[in-house]
């Protein structure tokens, strides 16, 4: 269901994206990545009606992203999580708490420089999320 729900809402309302944003923190599996740290990259999409913001010109009319790399930044550094599902995930919910605008999510969390050994990449962790009033009012 809600992966339905969330092709729709895709294909129906705006976006409103932010990419690359960093941030250091201290995220990971490893007692070495807890103890010193690492960069990350966060890329979102939020999903919601832009029209009306459109139409007025007024930032109460649209999602803040000003306000979403406040949120986005306390989060990730206030908390620590050992997998990177479980930061995306708690993030998910925190935009929807408080930005109730916002009808569909994806999060994508990015870690540059992940201790694998002989690895020269990058691992990422992609959600998609609907807000769970849309989930409700559907079920």
């Amino acid at each position: 269901m809600h992966r339905r729900i969330f092709q729709e809402i895709v294909q129906s309302r705006d976006r409103v994206g932010m990419r690359s944003i960093q941030f250091y923190a201290y995220h990971g599996f490893h007692q070495e990545e807890n103890r010193l740290g690492q960069r990350f990259l966060l890329h979102v999409d939020a999903w919601l009606d832009l029209e009306p913001a459109g139409i007025s010109d007024s930032l109460d009319e649209t999602l803040n992203y000003h306000s979403l790399h406040t949120l986005i930044h306390d989060w990730v550094t206030r908390h620590r999580f050992r997998l990177l599902e479980r930061l995306a995930e708690g993030l998910a919910a925190e935009i929807f708490r408080r930005h109730g605008e916002v009808d569909a999510l994806r999060l994508c969390v990015v870690k540059p420089q992940p201790p694998i050994p002989d690895f020269h990449g990058q691992v990422e962790v992609e959600l998609t999320r609907v807000h769970p009033r849309l989930l409700e009012a559907d079920a």
